[in-house]
């Protein structure tokens, strides 16, 4: 897949994918990397790329186009991406206004998308629309906004299909999240009791999870969500039908109320070129420590290096916004004390 995923047109990327449709692993990215910089020359491909037609239209086809009702208003915005061509054929009835489109490279992700949720939002007020939804350039992350234009994560999504499922087919084995996922939502499904398990920031960890446990749901809140029934990865387009079923199948009144409240949290990043690792960083761990020792499951902290830029990555989410940030506060000091930042 030739990919700007949710960059800007000038980072344009390729993601890849193996035969059952899942990423490569790091050994394949690698192996592919090394490869292209052993080239002696990179010519730029003019000509255009050949596409199977019939491969995107079996897959609209296999999730099935949704009928909206008669009435239900509803924005969508494509970021000028992989969906932009198709999600007309999936959304019908209704009343629907585009954003986003037509797909167009040079536009791609830029002011709008899952990543330019505001665009989104504003055009939903605007028309006074039921609810809004963002696709990224690639298409495999899908965002919402209800009818005020305030914003529905991948981590709502996760707990909205969650609901639906357990209480349609029975009891859920168990959903995967990441170490960003909000702890409300922990707390949500724990309410129900559906176990949740989190891994490393990314979708193809959670897909090895996934396989690993045989469990079917995962998401992201950045809105990456993998429903294993219906592929071997997140699909934005998939997301959204499955969203808006189960949104349709709710009274009207009731259609945003099963949302959980999610805990305050708040990310600093510290740009640092000195990549000390966490686990060298005495007073950082001393603090995290002692905040653990005396808050327990009030509050939950993640510290890590961003994996492309120089940026130590300090998160804290906790049950009241004052103790957030009396943590948040305490870690960025023992960590600008280890990394001699002043």
């Amino acid at each position: 897949m030739i990919s700007a995923s949710h960059n800007p047109p000038e980072d344009n990327g390729i993601k890849g994918f193996d035969g059952l449709g899942e990423k490569l692993t790091e050994e394949d990215e690698a192996a592919v990397e090394a490869a292209y910089e052993a080239l002696s020359e990179v010519k730029a491909a003019k000509a255009a790329l050949p596409l199977e037609k019939d491969l995107p239209l079996q897959y609209v086809h296999q999730l099935g186009p949704l009928d909206l009702p008669e009435g239900f208003s509803l924005v969508i915005d494509c970021a000028h991406g992989a969906t932009a061509p198709w999600a007309p054929q999936v959304f019908r009835g209704g009343d629907i206004h585009w954003l986003g489109v037509p797909a167009d490279g040079a536009r791609i992700n830029v002011g709008v998308g899952s990543t330019h949720i505001d665009s989104l939002a504003a055009k939903v007020k605007e028309t006074g629309a039921t609810l809004g939804i963002a696709f990224d350039g690639d298409g495999d992350r899908c965002l919402m906004v209800d009818a005020q234009g305030e914003l529905v994560d991948g981590d709502q999504l996760l707990w909205l299909l969650a609901q639906d499922l357990h209480a349609g087919a029975g009891a859920l084995p168990g959903v995967v999240g990441t170490v960003m996922s909000n702890a409300g939502l922990e707390e949500a499904l724990r309410g129900i009791g559906v176990p949740f398990v989190r891994t490393q920031v990314g979708d193809k960890f959670m897909l090895r999870e996934l396989a690993k446990l045989n469990w079917d749901l995962a998401a992201e809140a950045s809105g990456h969500v993998i429903q294993k029934h219906v592929g071997p990865s997140g699909d934005g387009l998939a997301t959204a039908l499955a969203a808006l079923r189960a949104l349709l199948r709710r009274e009207p009144a009731q259609r945003w109320s099963w949302r959980f409240a999610p805990w305050p949290l708040r990310l600093v990043n510290l740009v640092a070129r000195d990549r000390r690792p966490v686990e060298d960083c005495p007073t950082l761990l001393k603090v995290m420590d002692e905040l653990q020792a005396s808050h327990g499951e009030d509050l939950r902290m993640v510290v890590r290096w961003s994996g492309t830029e120089p940026k130590l990555r300090l998160m804290v989410e906790a049950r009241s916004a004052d103790l957030m940030n009396e943590s948040l506060k305490a870690l960025e000091i023992a960590a600008r004390a280890d990394l001699a930042l002043g």
